[in-house]
């Protein structure tokens, strides 16, 4: 029996990938929550695109000339939902905690595509984010903030456009100059809303190098495994191992930020969990 020598020069799976992206996405809002204090999560959200904006234009140097006008409007587009999405979770993790603001925008993917389907067992999964958004409302709990989590909401309606236009841009462009200049227009588009409190980074360096933490944690890293993994793996099963996130912020939150979830919350978290991951793993197209 001959045994097969290991490569280690294949690519990781892209399943790793986009597990790997998970993680370093909730470990850069855990850094980026203790920057609210100080700058905002305005301030926080902003200083955190210029820094990813200036590593990805350093590294990957993209040209701009070689691509059609169409797909620098995919990039101008890509920047614009960027920003508008972090802006909106960042607002809602700064209300609520951090495994519910998650749980909150997967069920909006979800419920876009469950909108677009032609199959009505597609409803048994809206029926249950919808339960699970209910255990996650204010009722009756009056820490879970009803701004927060319409903030969530509207987070993951453009967390639903960002996953098309990342696996076109993937497509369209060479290894990481797509994502480069996204984040470039990201940056200028969140300038003004952060630029009175983000100088304050540059005024103490340990706040510097929590906000270069939250780049590279937030944008830089995730945003390049998304890129790679899209081009490799179907949107099913994307969205299948989405359906992890909640649950890996949650724990995240509890153990670094002691954010202990109560029961009901843990029963949403779970019941958008389950309705994501369901969904994804039976969608059919029409």
């Amino acid at each position: 029996m001959i045994l097969k020598e290991p490569n280690f020069r294949e690519p990781l799976p892209p399943s790793m990938l986009v597990l790997m992206a998970i993680a370093s996405t909730q470990m850069g809002a855990v850094l980026a929550k203790q920057l609210f204090t100080t700058v905002g999560y305005t301030g926080a959200i902003s200083i955190s695109f210029i820094l990813a904006a200036v590593l990805l234009l350093l590294w990957h140097k993209p040209k701009l000339q070689h691509y059609a006008w169409s797909d620098r409007m995919l990039v101008i587009a890509m920047g614009f939902v960027l920003a508008g999405m972090y802006l909106c979770l960042y607002g809602a993790i700064d209300r609520i905690p951090l495994g519910i603001a998650i749980a909150i925008q997967l069920a909006g993917p979800l419920g876009l595509s469950a909108a677009k389907s032609c199959r009505h067992f597609d409803l048994v999964w809206v029926f249950l984010a919808a339960l699970g958004i209910t255990f996650l409302s204010p009722f009756g709990e009056s820490s879970i903030h009803p701004i927060g989590i319409g903030l969530a909401l509207l987070s993951g309606l453009l967390l639903a456009t960002y996953i098309t236009l990342a696996a076109k841009i993937g497509r369209r462009f060479r290894a990481g100059e797509g994502l480069a200049l996204a984040i470039t227009v990201s940056a200028i588009t969140l300038l003004p809303v952060g630029i009175t409190t983000s100088h304050k980074l540059f005024m103490y360096p340990e706040l510097f190098l929590v906000g270069s933490g939250v780049a590279i944690l937030s944008a830089v890293v995730p945003f390049s495994l998304d890129c790679i993994a899209l081009k490799r793996i179907s949107t099913k099963a994307f969205g299948i191992l989405l359906s992890l996130e909640p649950a890996i912020a949650s724990l995240l939150g509890w153990i670094i930020l002691g954010e202990q979830p109560s029961l009901r919350s843990s029963i949403g978290i779970i019941l958008i969990m389950l309705a994501a991951a369901g969904h994804s793993k039976f969608q059919s197209d029409c």
